[in-house]
Parts: structure tokens; C-alpha cells; sequence
């Protein structure tokens, strides 16, 4: 499923803060600092799906295949759950440690030893390390599934390009590169739209 932060919980409908975020409508990333939608303490902490510590969520899960299609109960009903909830999530991880370990698991029909598993996540425990590996190498393959159903039933593409700025110790920008869509990032995107078709 897709599990993102129940903000409602912590912040009413028509108080100040929930009109200011409004206001905002987003929180912006320049240039190594944050323009936060929401204030510090929730968006770095009670907002935020941090590991090991229990978190309300907005959810929606599936119930679905290794290629994507989502399982049905009665007949032409789609298994889904949309909710809200609590998780308690197993790790963070950036989107180049993600497809690491996508890369890692490749060859390996899902199954990672654990030590090459905590190679790319040290700081978790070995166990961990393999069935975040192994979670993450299905979500990839129904991922593609989805988006090879995507495109096959008329979506298109409609890219823009995102920089990456390079700075020296000074802070100062030094150069730019067009940042790297990997494929991890394509798949939270498709599982993002497919919870937002839900």
C-alpha cells in the first residue's frame, strides 16, 4: 500500500495553521533549505514516517499480484482499503539506496543474502536489510507492470527537468546537472498515481 502522513490528525480544519498551509500549498526545496508548508516540529517529526516509531497515515491498500492487478472480492469489486491508520515502517531510505538494492536482488529471483543486503543498508539489522530487499524488489516488478498497463491504455508522458545544483564549502552554486530519475523513482510514481486512481 501507500501509507503518507495523516497531517489532519495534527492539524484541524480552519485553525491558523491549517490556513497558512493552504496558503502555502507545498513545501519548497532551494538550494539545500526548505520552505516548510508545515512548522518544523511537524513536518521534520510528527509528520514524517520515520522508522521504528508508530505513525498516523492516510492510507490506501491493495491487495494485488506480481503484475500489478489488483485482486477483486466480490465479483467486480476491487480489493482496496482506503483509511486511516497507523504504521510503524521497518526503514528510510533515499532513492539511490532503494535502487541498490533493487540492482542487488536483480539476478536473484528476490531472494538477497543478507549480507549483501546490509551492504547497502548498514544500519539496519541483517534480517531487516532482506525483506526490505525483497519488498522492494516485487513493488519494482508490479511497478512496471502498472506503467506498461499505464501507457498501453493511452497515458502519456509529460516531462519536465529537474536540476541538481552543485555547491562548493562556501554554499556558493558551483554548477548544475539534470538530476537522475532512477528507476525507484518511477516506481513510487507509479504506485503514487495508482493510489490517487484508487
Amino acid at each position: 500500500g501507500v501509507h503518507i502522513a495523516d497531517v489532519s490528525h495534527y492539524v484541524p480544519p480552519g485553525t491558523a495553521m491549517d490556513t497558512e498551509a493552504f496558503r502555502r500549498g507545498t513545501s519548497v526545496y532551494v538550494l539545500g533549505s526548505v520552505i516548510s508548508m508545515l512548522p518544523e516540529p511537524l513536518s521534520s517529526n510528527r509528520c514524517s514516517l520515520m522508522p521504528s516509531v508508530p505513525r498516523r497515515t492516510m492510507s490506501v491498500v491493495w491487495h494485488m499480484n506480481d503484475e500489478g492487478r489488483i485482486y477483486h472480492g466480490e465479483p467486480g469489486v476491487p480489493n482496496i482499503w482506503i483509511g486511516r491508520g497507523v504504521i510503524r515502517s521497518h526503514a528510510k531510505l533515499a532513492y539511490r539506496q532503494a535502487q541498490d538494492l533493487i540492482d542487488a536482488v536483480g539476478g536473484t529471483d528476490g531472494v538477497l543474502e543478507p549480507s549483501r543486503a546490509h551492504a547497502v543498508l548498514p544500519g539496519l539489522q541483517p534480517d531487516v536489510c532482506v525483506r526490505v530487499a525483497a519488498a522492494l524488489h516485487r513493488m519494482h516488478i508490479m511497478s512496471q507492470h502498472l506503467r506498461a498497463h499505464r501507457y498501453a491504455t493511452g497515458a502519456v508522458s509529460l516531462g519536465s527537468l529537474d536540476l541538481w545544483f552543485e555547491r562548493d564549502a562556501d554554499r556558493n552554486v558551483v554548477g548544475c546537472r539534470p538530476y537522475e530519475m532512477l528507476p525507484s523513482n518511477l516506481m513510487i510514481q507509479e504506485l503514487m498515481i495508482l493510489a490517487n486512481k484508487s
